[in-house]
């Protein structure tokens, strides 16, 4: 069996391997490869490789690089430790929902939702977050060319090992609705990932030796649920029936890259990305016997209908351009991508400006309620505040730049010997959270480091790489503008019996978990380990 042979065996079980892992994955965007890199050449570099790139992480930074180097296989694990934190401002007096809320007449209207807890009523105190959990992740790949000039078929996969869980999802509300849950505030983009199988897999192709393109998809799926439960008793909530049914498709995110080296020593790249998210589509109706309703001249169960759609780990819409240049052993390239986030879809699939407006979350409908909102006309439509406010919180796009520097010390047929550094600057899409939205984020920069080594060994060629990052997200602070935080227990308020007013009802009263305000920064250590064989 020759060299190519056993590398296409190698390639082949790899892509077997690669194959059935991904038919049990219910989705494949995770973690926080986009902003760090899917193996350790890429991360050295501050995954800034469009331009030039030797590794299977070009399958995201720029496909059309696959065709530029040797049949490759390989295997990896990269490690990285968040130390971020999130710190509360201590509550104003009388801001907290009094247990009185239960003898107002809030509540008993039928048009009302989301109604407020006694603050003391609620399952978890309003407290500071701290995401320090490691994450380790086994990554392997390869490229194979099938015997044709120019061309290359790539697979790239990642798969969380540092527990039995291959698979941990989470959701949370940026809003106060996350007082019925952990009351906590939490890391939007940075700082706080979910935990799930990642890949991908593509084709380049170099029909003449200054031009080279290619395309790869990340592969994932969309979930639907839809749970139908029936309670034979009401009042015994604690036992019910359950059928369940679930669906599952293929969710495909593209990239499309392009490579054109005009010379021996420069090299443009363009690189275009599609959005993605996690997308879970949920539903499902509720019964009991005891609940009823008329429906023409009969009288049926009543049925409560209940739809929910998630979306998680959302990533924008990107597009790269980058520079590289070679020359007496340095390789450089400088990256600079569009970010797309004005479409940002939050866990709960609500854009944040949405999300921002009372209108869209309306607490109480009593009486004049609708006059006192400056944001919302008598027909609940948005008035021209309402637009400016909408506006105020939306995200918006923004550029990041990337830089990665390798110089080859050492280069003989045998052994080979290269250092790396890299930096990146990504900034916030997010703007200042004054109203009742929480969506944590700052900017965030990064400086990496590495070294790759090339060697034969029983004629055969293998590589060794390492890289570590830092990445930082710098400090902010978020100060709270009442007059644009939902009022939990209105002002107006008076009590079921006998109508009286009550006192305790006026000002601010918010189980928001961001109100009064908060700060927050951290950063990111990350290291990765890879090991090469080419054929």
């Amino acid at each position: 069996m020759n060299t190519f042979e056993r590398g296409c065996k190698a390639g082949l079980w790899l892509l077997g391997v690669a194959v059935v892992w991904m038919s049990f994955a219910p989705e494949a965007y995770a973690g926080p490869f986009r902003v760090i890199g899917y193996d350790a050449a890429t991360m050295m570099t501050a995954n800034s490789n469009v331009s030039y790139g030797e590794s299977m992480g070009v399958l995201y930074t720029n496909p059309a690089l696959m065709s530029r180097f040797p049949n490759t296989a390989f295997v990896g694990v990269t490690f990285w430790k968040p130390d971020m934190n999130i710190s509360l401002m201590p509550k104003p007096a009388g801001t907290d929902v009094p247990l009185t809320i239960f003898a107002s007449k809030m509540g008993t209207l039928t048009d009302e939702r989301d109604l407020a807890q006694p603050t003391v009523f609620l399952k978890n105190k309003r407290r500071d977050t701290s995401s320090t959990d490691p994450y380790a992740y086994l990554s392997f790949g390869s490229t194979l060319s099938f015997g044709i000039k120019g061309f290359r078929f790539g697979t790239l996969m990642t798969a969380p090992i540092d527990s039995l869980r291959i698979i941990d999802m989470n959701t949370y509300y940026a809003t106060e609705y996350e007082q019925f849950f952990s009351n906590q505030v939490h890391f939007t983009n940075f700082g706080e990932w979910n935990k799930a199988i990642d890949s991908l897999l593509g084709l380049s192709y170099s029909p003449i030796k200054y031009v080279s393109i290619g395309i790869s998809l990340r592969i994932g799926m969309s979930t639907a649920t839809k749970a139908d439960i029936y309670m034979p008793d009401a009042t015994k909530q604690d036992y019910s029936l359950l059928n369940n049914k679930t669906s599952v498709e293929l969710a495909l995110k593209p990239i499309v890259g392009i490579q054109v080296e005009p010379t021996d020593w420069m090299a443009i790249g363009v690189t275009w990305r599609y959005r993605s998210y996690m997308n879970v589509d949920g539903g499902g109706t509720a019964e009991s016997y005891q609940l009823t309703e008329t429906s023409g001249e009969y009288t049926v169960l009543r049925r409560a209908n209940q739809k929910f759609d998630l979306a998680m780990d959302y990533e924008p819409q990107e597009l790269t351009g980058s520079v590289g240049f070679k020359t007496h052993g340095f390789t450089t390239n400088v990256s600079v991508t569009w970010n797309m986030w004005k479409f940002y879809l939050d866990s709960h699939h609500q854009n944040p400006e949405e999300a921002a407006m009372w209108a869209y979350s309306p607490y109480h409908f009593m009486e004049d309620a609708f006059s006192r909102d400056p944001f919302v006309d008598a027909e609940g439509n948005l008035t021209a505040a309402g637009e400016k406010l909408r506006n105020k919180f939306k995200w918006r796009d923004t550029p990041s730049v990337s830089w990665g520097g390798q110089y080859k010390y050492l280069d003989r047929t045998d052994l080979s010997g290269e250092v790396c550094a890299g930096f990146a600057y990504i900034p916030t899409p997010v703007p200042a959270q004054v109203g009742r939205t929480n969506y944590a984020d700052n900017d965030v920069y990064g400086v990496t480091f590495g070294h790759r080594l090339d060697f034969t060994l029983f004629e055969q060629k293998f590589g060794v790489d390492v890289a570590l990052q830092y990445w930082q997200m710098l400090k902010r602070t978020v100060y709270k503008d009442p007059s644009l935080i939902p009022d939990e227990f209105y002002d107006g308020s008076t009590t079921k019996i006998g109508d009286l007013p009550m006192s305790e009802a006026g000002g601010l009263q918010s189980n928001n978990p961001g109100y009064p305000g908060y700060s927050y920064s951290g950063y990111v250590v990350a290291a990765s380990l890879s090991l090469r064989y080419k054929f």
